[in-house]
């Protein structure tokens, strides 16, 4: 069954090869007379068409991904200068509009609400950064080191309490640890706090 599915294939490929301009001339022909049958099936099956070119599509574009990517590559990198000048005479555009800034301000009032959480969560991780902490590049104080050394206390704490980043205090419990400081040490830190 396979090889005469394969015969059939390759001849039929093989016949449109040849006939590529009769089949055009046929299929051509079978729109003009048929225009009003197909624009009234094409309007009655809007949605069923709409997913069949979706499913295609999706097919389409798995089968052929590095292609895609390697062209869409190519293309970026020829077309760099026009990319930039659509976003300029866009944004230009849209700024001479007068509700561009009133539909902007309440786009931005909506994204705030909806993702009010985040927002605040963002505003709590940013302390975190080296940029937001105030002793950044700042020496270490005996005192600092030794409140690093205590298990009990979080990162995130710490960073809140000494104004530094919590990359910096973990690097930091990190280098102590390695200097040889042991479990009995750090037992004598808590006792003293």
């Amino acid at each position: 069954m396979d090889i005469e599915k394969k015969i059939k294939s390759e001849y039929n490929r093989k016949y449109r090869e040849e006939h590529k301009e009769h089949i055009k001339e046929l299929n051509r022909r079978y729109r003009e007379k048929n225009k009003d049958k197909l624009k009234e099936y094409r309007e009655n099956n809007k949605e069923m068409l709409k997913e069949y070119n979706r499913i295609y599509q999706k097919e389409y574009r798995d089968a052929n991904r590095e292609k895609i990517v390697a062209y869409q590559k190519e293309y970026r990198k020829n077309n760099k200068d026009k990319f930039k000048g659509y976003r300029k005479k866009y944004h230009e555009k849209c700024r001479e509009n007068p509700e561009y800034k009133y539909k902007v301000a309440e786009y931005s009032k909506k994204y705030y609400d909806t993702h009010k959480n985040e927002h605040e969560e963002r505003t709590k991780k940013a302390f975190r950064r080296t940029e937001y902490a105030p002793k950044h590049k700042q020496p270490w104080t005996a005192e600092e080191e030794r409140m690093v050394l205590n298990p009990n206390m979080t990162m995130h704490d710490l960073a809140l309490k000494l104004g530094r980043s919590e990359q910096a205090i973990n690097l930091k419990r990190v280098r102590l640890r390695k200097c040889g400081i042991s479990t009995s040490t750090l037992k004598e830190v808590i006792d003293n706090e």
